[in-house]
C-alpha cells in the first residue's frame, strides 16, 4: 500500500465544515477480520454535517476526525475468512470508526456490502444509508399497506422522493410537504400523490388540513415521517387523527418540536424516533439480509435511484459543502 493517503479531517467541531482540512494520513496496518478499501466516491448527507457541526447525537472516536458515513471502493486487501470472498470486489462502505472521506478507508468486512454489477459507482455510494430509511419507514415502522396514507416532510430530499417511488410500488399512498412551488411538478411526475407547499412559519395549520381533507376526505391520517422538526414538524403532527404515530428521523430544524400532552393522551397519539444505526443493530442477521435484498431489488428497479446533482473532487470539500446545504440533489465528492 501507499505510505500515506489524503483525508478531509476535522480537530474540532464546527459549522459549515469550517474546521475541515485536507491532509495527508498515514496508511495503518490492516487489523485481523477487517478490510482495507480504495474509495471512489462518498456523498454528502445532512447527518455528515451536523457531525462535522457537532449537533449529529454522536461525536468521532479519536481526533483528528474523517467525516463520511458510507461510500463505495474497491476492496485492495483482507484479512479473515469473510474478507477472502470480498477482496477485489467493488461494495458499498459503511463507516466505523472513521469515516468515508478519504482515499482508503479500514473498516470490519461485515459493513462492506458487496454492488451489483448493473449498479454505477455514483449510485453505489449512497447505496445504503437513504434507501434503508425510506424501507424502514415505511415498511418495517409504520408497516403501510396498500391505499394508506403517509404525509412526509422534506419531501424533494432523496429520502423523500424513494419514499414516493416506494409508494408507487407497494401501492401506499403520499401526502408531500414542501417549501417551494417549482418542487411540486418533479414530486409529481415521480408518482406523488398529493404534493403541497406549505410554509409552518407563516400559514395556519387549518389551512393545511382543509387542503389534505379536499384531496383525501376526512378519514383520520395514521402515519408521518418528518426529518424536519420545529415548527413544521408540530404542524404535521397535529394532522394526525386517533392511533397516529409521528416519526422523527431527522433535526433540519434544531427548534423543539411544541406538542401539547393532552393531544398525546386523548387521542391515543405517539412520537417516536428513529435512527438507522441502533435500528440495524438490533435486526438479526437473517432480518439485514433479507433488508438488503430487498434494497438491491429496488435498486435495480430504480426505486432507489439518487438524484445526483455535482462532484467535486476531495480538495474541493469546501466548495462541495456550501453546495450540499442549498442543493436539493446529493453532492458526490470523488476520491479516485
Amino acid at each position: 500500500m501507499l505510505p500515506g493517503m489524503r483525508a478531509a479531517v476535522f480537530d474540532k467541531p464546527g459549522t459549515q465544515g469550517g474546521t475541515l482540512s485536507l491532509r495527508e494520513l498515514p496508511s495503518e496496518p490492516l487489523p485481523p477480520g477487517h478490510v482495507r478499501v480504495r474509495m471512489k466516491f462518498a456523498p454528502i448527507h445532512p447527518s455528515d454535517r451536523l457531525y462535522i457541526a457537532g449537533t449529529y447525537g454522536k461525536a468521532p472516536e479519536r481526533w483528528p476526525a474523517v467525516p463520511g458515513f458510507e461510500g463505495v471502493g474497491t476492496v485492495v486487501e483482507a484479512r479473515g475468512l469473510l474478507g477472502r470472498f470480498l477482496k477485489g470486489r467493488r461494495v458499498c462502505v459503511l463507516a466505523a470508526g472513521s469515516g468515508t472521506w478519504a482515499e482508503e478507508v479500514i473498516v470490519p468486512a461485515r459493513r462492506v456490502i458487496p454492488i451489483p454489477a448493473g449498479l454505477s459507482d455514483e449510485q453505489a455510494a449512497t447505496f445504503f444509508i437513504n434507501p434503508a430509511t425510506a424501507l424502514a419507514l415505511t415498511r418495517h415502522v409504520h408497516m403501510l399497506r396498500a391505499g394508506e396514507w403517509v404525509v412526509q416532510t422534506a419531501a424533494n430530499s432523496q429520502v423523500g422522493r424513494m419514499v414516493i417511488r416506494l409508494g408507487k410500488a407497494a401501492g401506499f399512498r403520499t401526502i408531500n410537504l414542501v417549501r417551494r412551488p417549482e418542487q411540486i411538478d418533479p414530486l409529481r411526475s415521480l408518482g406523488g400523490d398529493v404534493c403541497l407547499v406549505h410554509d409552518a412559519e407563516t400559514a395556519d395549520p387549518e389551512s393545511l388540513r382543509s387542503q389534505i381533507e379536499a384531496q383525501v376526505g376526512k378519514a383520520p391520517l395514521r402515519a408521518a415521517i418528518d426529518p424536519v422538526g420545529g415548527p413544521l414538524g408540530s404542524t404535521v403532527f397535529s394532522l394526525l387523527g386517533e392511533g397516529g404515530l409521528f416519526v422523527a428521523y431527522g433535526s433540519l430544524d434544531s427548534r423543539p418540536l411544541a406538542i401539547p400532552s393532552r393531544s398525546l393522551i386523548a387521542g391515543d397519539r405517539r412520537v417516536e424516533g428513529f435512527w438507522l444505526g441502533p435500528w440495524m443493530e438490533r435486526k438479526s442477521l437473517p432480518a439485514k439480509i433479507a433488508l438488503i435484498r430487498e434494497m438491491r431489488r429496488f435498486h435495480q428497479e430504480k426505486v432507489f435511484e439518487t438524484q445526483v446533482t455535482a462532484t467535486h473532487p476531495l480538495a474541493d470539500v469546501q466548495t462541495a459543502l456550501q453546495q450540499a446545504e442549498r442543493s436539493g440533489g446529493k453532492i458526490l465528492l470523488d476520491l479516485r
